[in-house]
């Protein structure tokens, strides 16, 4: 004979998305030129990069604020990196090189970082679909 359910408030593993936040829809950001935020000149190897960011998938996720502080902190620190008058005897600097990067993650610019953006972005629903479905009773 088989077990007895346990009523529904007795059970310890509900499946419900406790975490689960409705996002709100924003428009693309738009491109804007490194020139126009930062009016200094900019070494060439940044101004590649600045070019080659605004090619990645990545983009779609960011926002004025990703654009105004985490890509220009980045363009400011390559211009650091890339700057041959503050390479030391050892080569550059690697604490620059690890800002870098830790930037270069949290804006989802490295493959790791899209890699898991794309898994979060297929395991969601898309933002239309989810606030229009009725929210599930607790």
């Amino acid at each position: 004979m088989p077990p007895i359910p346990k009523l529904p408030s007795q059970r310890q593993r509900t499946n419900r998305h406790v975490t689960a936040a409705t996002l709100a829809e924003r428009p693309t950001v738009q491109r804007v030129e490194l020139a126009e935020l930062d009016p200094r000149p900019h070494r060439p190897e940044t101004i590649r990069f600045w070019n080659a960011i605004w090619s990645s998938p990545s983009r779609a996720e960011w926002d004025e604020s990703d654009v105004a502080g985490g890509l220009l902190s980045v363009a400011a620190l390559m211009d650091v990196f890339y700057d041959p008058t503050r390479t030391g005897k050892r080569g550059r600097d690697t604490r620059v090189t690890r800002e870098i990067s830790a930037h270069l993650r949290e804006l989802g610019l490295t493959p790791r970082a899209r890699a898991g953006l794309m898994r979060s972005a297929r395991l969601l629903p898309p933002i239309r679909a989810r606030q229009s479905s009725p929210e599930p009773e607790p």
